[in-house]
């Protein structure tokens, strides 16, 4: 349930993540500690590296009616957490209200608003920005833009040089807060609202790696 204060679920019994990443099989085993379903949906696009991890999904190209079908015959969406993981969806206003109930959250592994969009390992890097952070905020119309529900900040180590050290460390931290996220829902804790300053942090775009 969410209002215009904070968020929270009552009856709290699964998570959809929405996307795919690396570490969906250990988010997973975090979900069955605390008794919770869980179940992937991701674009066909992003299917190769879900096979990659031998990691299970469902895939559709669109979040339409067949998708929306298939979500409701198997789950209530006020007992369901969605978490959109590197999602390649654009999620518009009338679904995130009328369909995910607002019980829609987004991963974002920088302190937004700062390096809000793509490739921010590497734009992370250019900058010598030594400060790393798990964000979880409510997804809205425009793309990590949303009220920061939770926030986990740390330095990055010394050893953390070339966009695969940030990865795995960010991957790391993903897991510790996720299950401290997790925790703090099934004891039904409220969430407060952060909005993110519309002055500062940009938007940047994906590297042409080549």
């Amino acid at each position: 349930m969410t209002n215009n204060s904070n968020f929270k679920i009552d009856n709290f019994k699964q998570v959809i993540f929405l996307g795919e990443h690396e570490c969906l099989n250990d988010l997973i085993k975090i979900n069955k500690k605390f008794n919770l379903k869980s179940e992937i949906i991701t674009s066909p696009v992003q299917s190769q590296i879900l096979k990659k991890n031998k990691i299970k999904f469902k895939a559709f190209k669109v979040l339409d009616n067949k998708f929306e079908k298939y979500i409701l015959r198997k789950y209530k969406i006020d007992e369901t957490l969605f978490l959109s993981i590197r999602s390649r969806w654009i999620f518009k206003k009338k679904k995130i209200e009328n369909f995910f109930k607002f019980n829609l959250i987004n991963y974002h592994p920088t302190r937004l608003p700062y390096f809000g969009g793509a490739a921010d390992f590497s734009w992370r890097i250019i900058q010598n920005d030594r400060i790393d952070a798990v964000t979880f905020h409510l997804v809205n119309e425009k793309i990590d833009a949303g009220d920061i529900i939770y926030f986990d900040k740390s330095i990055l180590p010394k050893n953390c040089k070339i966009p695969l050290d940030l990865q795995k460390y960010t991957s790391k931290k993903l897991i510790y807060s996720y299950e401290k996220l997790i925790n703090k829902i099934s004891k039904k804790q409220k969430f407060n609202f952060n909005s993110q300053n519309n002055h500062i942090g940009k938007y940047y775009p994906r590297i042409y790696s080549k």
